[in-house]
């Protein structure tokens, strides 16, 4: 089957589909009066589904099974790009217009918003894409994106959530820019794979929770290490001689816990050459007791080149009015809140990364 293709479903995933508990009574009475039947809610559920899934099947019938069995997606990680350059808002507009317009050709919806207050040009998409290793009604996920394109004192910055399908339209966005102005735009993202140094890479990180400004660390609750190949005869072992190669290498681990950053085990891999490539961390906002705690993430989608840098503002949790303490359940953060943490931890990720 082809890349991007769809095909029939088999009956026997007509028959699994309907059975999951996802699909209500209400949906399955739906199913069936499309086929002009009535049916008893004493029926056995089995059986509904065998008499259904020896119908012809049309596109509407998985569309229906599709929407209701269709995989819910995570929030996604932020990622960001700087672009040197001065543009006027009439030439990002006249690009976005005409991204828009190659976009819609493939059938994604997209609108264009201007915000005058910010200095920027949002492009909302809203798209799908396909997984073929999932079960039939699972395979198309309903996706949205907002990029953003910022004017700033030092240039453009396009932010945007990080996956390889946003990621080509954003180098397609750039390089509409490019003609509109007759010149080449080198973008700039954050990135250590310059850093032969990997210890540089954990300061990288402890630096940048340690430094968002009106922000103070309370914790870091999950850090991921990563130990690239090629590093195993750098160290050596608690009896001083050199490493034996047993033909094993240990790449990734992760630690969870509380101030886990100060923990031994944490310590110890460092010592063994393994630098961090993500971590979860959490803040409290401003100095007064009842402040409110951040959640942030943050990480090197590619640990080993220490590229694709991305992040996420997770949420909060509030202090309780009575009793003390906070409440367990981390609560979401509104649109202005999530693009004013992003700026921030921006800011701080590239401040960090040129004094390194």
């Amino acid at each position: 089957m082809a890349k991007g293709s769809l095909y029939s479903v088999s009956d026997k995933a007509m028959f699994d589909a309907i059975n999951q508990s996802k699909v209500t009574n209400s949906d399955l009475k739906g199913l069936f009066l499309t086929r002009g039947i009535l049916i008893s809610a004493q029926t056995k559920r089995k059986s509904l589904a065998t008499y259904f899934s020896m119908f012809p099947h049309t596109y509407k019938d998985y569309k229906v099974l599709a929407d209701i069995l269709g995989t819910n997606t995570r929030k996604e990680k932020n990622t960001s790009t700087r672009l040197d350059a001065t543009v006027n808002k009439e030439i990002i507009e006249t690009a976005a217009v005409q991204l828009i317009s190659e976009l819609e050709h493939y059938g994604v919806d997209c609108s264009i918003d201007m915000d005058e207050k910010n200095d920027s040009l949002n492009i909302d998409v809203i798209y799908e894409e396909f997984d073929y290793t999932s079960s039939e009604f699972k395979q198309v996920i309903k996706k949205s994106a907002s990029i953003i394109v910022e004017l700033d004192e030092n240039g453009i910055v396009i932010r945007h959530p990080q996956n390889k399908t946003v990621e080509e339209w954003k180098a397609s966005f750039i390089s509409k820019l490019e003609v509109e102005l007759e010149e080449e735009l080198l973008p700039q993202n954050i990135s250590l794979s310059h850093i032969t140094d990997h210890s540089k890479v954990t300061i990288f990180f402890e630096s940048l929770i340690d430094n968002l400004d009106g922000y103070n660390l309370e914790d870091v609750t999950d850090v991921y290490v990563y130990h690239p190949k090629g590093l195993e005869n750098d160290f050596e072992n608690d009896t001083g001689n050199e490493d034996v190669d047993l033909g094993t290498h240990i790449s990734k681990a992760s630690l969870k816990g509380q101030n886990v950053l100060n923990s031994n085990e944490l310590k110890q891999l460092y010592d063994k050459g393994f630098y961090i490539s993500k971590i979860v961390w959490r803040s409290k906002k401003g100095t007064t007791i009842d402040a409110d705690i951040y959640e942030f993430e943050a990480q090197f989608s590619d640990a080993e080149t220490r590229e694709q840098f991305s992040y996420l503002a997770k949420g909060f949790y509030s202090y309780k009015e009575s009793g003390g303490g906070y409440v367990k359940s981390r609560k979401g953060i509104s649109a202005i809140q999530e693009r004013e943490l992003n700026q921030l931890i921006e800011r701080s990720a590239s401040n960090i990364l040129s004094n390194i």
